[in-house]
């Protein structure tokens, strides 16, 4: 089938594994930075922080000439990280269901550290910036530096990406758990912008990717001068780069568009009989393992390919695009660990098997609303 899918491709003028396999960072003005841009030895100075007058953001090393956007971002960034820390920490770690209340509490600790200080900024900020790269593409900044995602990828692919991770943290942390958060009528606003975001992505997220999988640019006909990443400069070099990233995210979107079904299904749920038929801890436990899928995808595809762009590291970290598998798979790793319990808890949630209610029926001592005494203890 992989041969098959490939060969496809290469009657289309594109194969995707010698785009993954594609490394071109030339200084000298021929090749492009690891995010498709095409280099110049005064883009090369700027994500490296040679230029005093050209300030960079944390990710992507992407000129950010406007304060309030750079200052946001920062803070993004350093949401992020703290985000992932704990993450992990409480995956690998006791649960609160442990039966050393001690090991238990610092998993409820830890965990309310990310929900009242990390997850909401991240995810209200994360939706502020895409309005900042989408609304307002600046071609300045981009003929200052390196574009990580690009104006196409940031409306195509992160939007719905923003969408989903807002209501996973919201209704794994605070949804039926708090009074300000009840079941209604705030189940039936993230039912709806769960849907928004599958509509989305199966339209112009998938135009958008799936357009320039094929050769096209999947800008709405919008000049290519105003849409294009990589400074403007369009060339078939480029053009081929963007398209390999769009195989990857395209595949990754109808991924994340099927997290938003059963998102919209438990909160169809939630919105009809509270959590008395779904346990409040396996809805937070099924949110919990999409912040972490959504989280741990992204900073693993930095981590793999933007060392240079990114962080402006040596030259020679510039990796080609086939390293991002590997890696943005090892940073998910709590998907895999609790795979076998995803599925299980999915067939139930359609009525596959057994119901959800019959698996939930174990897990419903966590149901109780969570008051402002509770929480100090």
């Amino acid at each position: 089938m992989a041969a098959l899918a490939t060969s496809a491709f290469a009657v289309m003028g594109w194969n995707p594994v010698t785009g993954l396999l594609a490394k071109r960072n030339d200084i000298n003005g021929k090749g492009l930075t690891c995010t498709g841009v095409l280099m110049t030895p005064a883009i090369h100075a700027n994500i490296r922080g040679e230029n005093p007058e050209v300030p960079v953001g944390l990710i992507s090393r992407f000129p950010m000439l406007d304060d309030t956007e750079r200052g946001l971002s920062y803070f993004h960034v350093y949401s992020a990280f703290v985000l992932m820390v704990v993450l992990y920490v409480n995956f690998a770690g006791p649960k609160g269901t442990h039966i050393n209340k001690a090991k238990a509490k610092f998993h409820m600790m830890t965990g309310r550290i990310l929900s009242w200080l990390i997850a909401p900024h991240y995810a209200i900020i994360g939706l502020i910036l895409n309005y900042f790269a989408v609304m307002r593409p600046k071609m300045e900044d981009w003929l200052l530096g390196t574009d990580v995602t690009g104006w196409r990828a940031q409306m195509a692919y992160i939007t719905p990406f923003g969408l989903n991770v807002l209501v996973v943290t919201f209704m794994g942390f605070y949804l039926n758990r708090y009074p300000f958060m009840k079941a209604k009528p705030w189940a039936t606003i993230l039912k709806y912008i769960s849907a928004l975001s599958i509509l989305y992505w199966a339209t112009i997220g998938s135009y958008m990717q799936g357009a320039q999988i094929l050769g096209y640019s999947g800008s709405f006909g919008l000049p290519i001068e105003k849409t294009l990443d990589g400074g403007g400069k369009f060339t078939t070099e480029n053009q081929d780069w963007f398209r390999t990233v769009a195989f990857l995210t395209f595949q990754v979107g109808w991924l994340q568009a099927g997290f938003d079904f059963v998102n919209y299904k438990i909160l169809t749920l939630v919105e009809e009989s509270g959590n008395s038929v779904i346990s409040w801890k396996d809805m937070h436990k099924w949110c919990m393992l999409n912040l972490a899928f959504q989280s741990g995808f992204i900073f693993g595809f930095f981590v793999a390919i933007f060392p240079y762009c990114s962080f402006g590291f040596p030259d020679w970290t510039c990796l080609p695009l086939l390293f991002a598998a590997p890696i943005a798979m090892a940073c998910i790793w709590p998907f895999f660990v609790h795979v076998f319990w995803m599925y299980s808890f999915v067939k139930a949630l359609f009525g596959y098997g057994t119901t959800i209610k019959e698996f939930s029926k174990s897990s419903h001592e966590w149901d109780r609303q969570m008051t402002w005494g509770k929480f100090l203890l």
